[in-house]
């Protein structure tokens, strides 16, 4: 065994203005890799069952006997599911999409500034010109496009927006890395 005193010895000496060894770093990444998380993420929280309440709060967990019977006390349970606002978001990002590409971004602003109720079109930001598109970063066009979903959930137009972003062809999509 060699002892650290001689292999030090054996080692060149460092000088100050040399580069400092980097570590070789390969990353592997695809299209569908953030829909693979999802998957995964999915099926791990699919073991647990959602939480409903049993019982109004503040409810005892047996009536007295001159309650009326528990199916009068309880509040109605919403459907289980994801909302139609989560539906949005969930379709708005997979495959690592973005948001749709210019032209359809643009038709989806016309539509919502047509159906929108009176003065809320004017909370609504611009799209991006086809200058800015050019410069603007995928996060910063994903982060443009979920203040979109969150202004049409405000105003009640989640559902249009659902619609707009199911019928969209893949092809229509831009993605993180394009």
């Amino acid at each position: 065994m060699t002892s650290p005193k001689k292999f030090l010895d054996t080692l060149p000496p460092y000088d100050a203005l040399d580069r400092m060894p980097q570590p070789e770093v390969s990353e592997h990444n695809s299209d569908t890799a953030w829909e693979l998380w999802h998957d995964v993420d999915n099926k791990e929280q699919a073991r647990f069952a959602d939480t409903v309440p049993v019982t109004a709060p503040g409810a005892l967990s047996k009536p007295p006997s001159d309650s009326p019977p528990p199916a009068v006390r309880l509040r109605p349970v919403p459907p289980a599911g994801p909302s139609s606002l989560q539906k949005l978001i969930d379709e708005s990002r997979r495959r690592n999409r973005v948001c749709p590409k210019l032209a359809q971004w643009q038709a989806l602003d016309a539509l919502l500034r047509g159906g929108a109720p009176a003065g809320a079109a004017d909370s609504l930001a611009a799209p991006l010109t086809p200058r800015d598109w050019q410069t603007t970063t995928s996060l910063a066009k994903r982060l443009m496009f979920r203040a979109l979903i969150d202004w049409s959930a405000k105003h009640g137009l989640v559902e249009p927006v659902l619609q707009f972003v199911r019928a969209l062809p893949e092809e229509q999509w831009h993605r993180m890395g394009d």
